[in-house]
């Protein structure tokens, strides 16, 4: 018998084929499952996903899978039960080891003792931020303050290093305590501090630059160990530029605090009242 369009039937029959589990087990079958089957098959789908995929999904399995727990058979029950268990294990796990890899990371990106930034980090946050700044566009500029402490050089030689390095891990907590949070600082050398000012140039960075200067000077006015003669605090800012490095702007701060110094030394007025 010839097969062709003329003697199909008009209507074939329709053929049901139902989802055999949810769209997150990516299965299908031809025959119609119970309730149990279903999730059954459901869970065990799940067991196999990845810890990535788990996590973007909702806690709750019984949110997740949509389980009408009053068809459910007292397996299924059972089921859901350890299920929910086990999973707020993994979960709680999940958060602690979160918790111990952001506490790790910020012991990488700042030291200890101070609570500033560690200065490998600060250099990569410098070049990170005039990047930032290019993308932002004209008008859009940031700076770095440079701050020296003379004075830890002088207690160095009367009193030795250990006694000049518990100074500067004070004056590095006081700083840390006194930047906001987008204002990364770090410790350069022995004497030496240093703070990016995010999207501060000209006039609003050298009143930033000299209100963290008022801060620290305070603190050496505060501290039992004086710095005589050289009890005092120095500072200069640099505007990050583009096509210099982290190490050259931090040079041309350095250079500015530098000519300051000169600058008080040479006028023979006090520092303080010049550099603050």
């Amino acid at each position: 018998m010839k097969t062709d369009e003329t003697n199909l039937p008009k209507d074939p029959p329709s053929v049901d084929r139902r989802l055999a589990v949810g769209s997150v087990a990516g299965a299908t079958a031809a025959h119609v499952k119970s309730s149990a089957e279903r999730d059954s098959d459901t869970m065990e789908s799940w067991r196999r996903s990845s810890p990535r995929e788990r996590r973007r999904m909702p806690r709750d399995p019984v949110e997740l899978h949509g389980f009408d727990l009053e068809k459910a058979t007292p397996a299924t029950r059972r089921v859901i039960s350890s299920f929910s268990a086990d999973l707020a294990e993994v979960y709680e796990a999940l958060d602690k080891a979160e918790h111990q890899l952001e506490r790790a990371l910020e012991a990488r990106r700042t030291n200890p003792f101070t609570g500033l930034m560690r200065a490998d980090v600060f250099m990569t946050e410098i070049d990170h931020l005039e990047y930032l700044d290019r993308q932002e566009g004209e008008g859009v500029h940031s700076s770095i303050a440079v701050y020296s402490v003379p004075g830890l050089t002088d207690l160095k030689a009367r009193r030795g290093r250990a006694a000049a390095e518990r100074i500067a891990v004070r004056i590095g907590r006081i700083l840390a305590d006194a930047v906001a949070p987008s204002e990364p600082a770090c410790r350069i050398g022995d004497t030496d501090f240093a703070v990016l000012l995010t999207a501060l140039s000209g006039k609003p960075a050298e009143d930033r630059a000299h209100a963290l200067a008022r801060v620290l000077q305070k603190s050496l006015d505060d501290f039992p160990d004086r710095f005589a003669p050289h009890d005092r605090i120095a500072y200069g800012f640099a505007m990050l530029e583009s096509g210099k490095s982290a190490l050259e702007t931090i040079d041309a701060a350095d250079v500015a605090l530098r000519t300051l110094d000169a600058e008080v030394k040479t006028s023979s007025r006090s520092a303080t009242d010049v550099t603050l």
